[in-house]
């Protein structure tokens, strides 16, 4: 059993896991996912594009597709402030019924290591609300 099981049998409270990836290698995060367990990474870049090219979206759902699902909602949790309330409520909705309805193990990702300064802030402050726990890694 990994992590990510451990803490979710001994804990009700669904836990949500969140990371930056900014100083980091696929191969850590690839470690990462699997050391927790992680069924889904959720990635909430708002223009899901990096310089390193492992990290933009295409390039990261397939290297990811062997050991976990990957989701981009960055359209509804995205970091822009021009995104609607409407979108904001349906991209907690659907992290809200992903950790309590399917209990998936869920990574939030964004560049920003500091989720403190990062909009991850803002989403687990929201996903607080529902009783979800918030583990940064």
């Amino acid at each position: 059993m990994d992590k990510g099981q451990e803490q979710n049998l001994s804990n009700e409270k669904p836990i949500i896991y969140t990371l930056g990836y900014q100083g980091r290698s696929l191969d850590t995060l690839r470690g990462i996912i699997i050391e927790y367990g992680i069924t889904v990474l959720v990635d909430v870049r708002s223009k899901p594009y990096s310089r390193m090219r492992e990290f933009s979206r295409f390039s990261l759902a397939k290297s990811l597709k062997p050991i976990c699902r990957y989701l981009w909602l960055g359209n509804l949790l995205g970091g822009l402030e021009t995104i609607e309330k409407a979108k904001w409520s349906e991209g907690i909705e659907t992290l809200v019924k992903m950790a309590h309805v399917n209990r998936e193990n869920i990574l939030i990702m964004c560049m920003e290591r500091d989720y403190m300064k990062c909009h991850r802030l803002k989403i687990v402050s929201e996903l607080n609300k529902y009783k979800i726990h918030h583990i940064n890694l």
